[in-house]
């Protein structure tokens, strides 16, 4: 992704108008080839969504309370930060019911790419090593990229390392012939096929040997480990051995690195257009 700056600044994009008025996007990111596009939308009110035939999106809501989808006719509800994969091929409609919100959305070619997001928080001290497949966009706080920095809604794009107070929507575009080309045995006799991701693990803290710090320093993040959206503190004794170190309320949805990505609820995608 180097052919690209380090860090897109979402005010220098111009947004583009939708064609049916209900929102607009700004496009980040796009492969020279057309195989994916990393786009940020507004969405200001009730209305249907283009269609995309061929390709997969993925959604996250990353700015305002809710979103509610129809898909194909089955309702959906969108919640901040929980990405939502979908057909692009779908008839889809956007409903508002507690206000605009804002969407990090995919749009990929699964024949040719598979598409994750994981929204992570990173402490003080944290730093978080971006692939050449990855880029991660600031939620929330400020990112710290080498001697520049990004502020919300900017996009750091890999190879980086980013560090710093801050939440982040780590983007993987990991390309299928990339993925053939380490291997075709098990997974178990691969090993970690990405930096962020690993072969199927316990939850932090259910062995001696297995929590947080060690784990995510064997995934290559440096400092503290940085804190998955939804966990909270255990109280209780006996993850981990010490107080405060549990994993309750992990999101159990969401791919790497503490499971390996289903390639269905979580397959490869984007999501509006004009």
């Amino acid at each position: 992704m180097k052919k690209h700056p380090t860090v897109v600044r979402t005010p220098d994009v111009s947004p583009q108008p939708w064609a049916n008025g209900g929102g607009t996007t700004r496009e980040l990111l796009r492969a020279e080839d057309g195989a994916w596009r990393v786009s940020l939308a507004d969405i200001d009110r009730d209305g249907p969504f283009s269609t995309f035939p061929g390709r997969q999106r993925l959604l996250t809501v990353v700015e305002g309370t809710v979103l509610a989808l129809d898909v194909d006719g089955e309702d959906h509800v969108v919640e901040p930060r929980r990405p939502f994969a979908f057909d692009g091929a779908a008839e889809v409609r956007a409903s508002l019911p507690e206000g605009p919100v804002r969407a990090l959305n995919l749009i990929v070619d699964p024949a040719e790419v598979s598409a994750f997001v994981t929204v992570l928080e990173l402490g003080r001290g944290s730093a978080l090593p971006l692939a050449d497949d990855q880029a991660a966009l600031v939620i929330q706080g400020r990112a710290q990229v080498g001697t520049a920095d990004a502020a919300a809604y900017d996009l750091v794009v890999g190879p980086e390392e980013v560090s710093g107070r801050c939440t982040l929507a780590v983007i993987t575009l990991q390309r299928r012939a990339d993925v053939g080309e380490r291997g075709r045995g098990t997974a178990a006799s691969r090993g970690p096929s990405h930096p962020h991701e690993s072969s199927p693990v316990r939850p932090c803290g259910t062995r001696r040997g297995a929590g947080p710090r060690r784990l995510w320093r064997r995934l290559g993040v440096r400092g503290r480990r940085p804190r998955r959206q939804g966990e909270r503190a255990s109280a209780r004794r006996g993850l981990g051995g010490r107080r405060g170190r549990g994993t309750r309320g992990l999101r159990a949805d969401l791919p790497h690195p503490f499971r390996r990505p289903s390639g269905q609820a979580t397959a490869p995608g984007e999501g509006l257009g004009p």
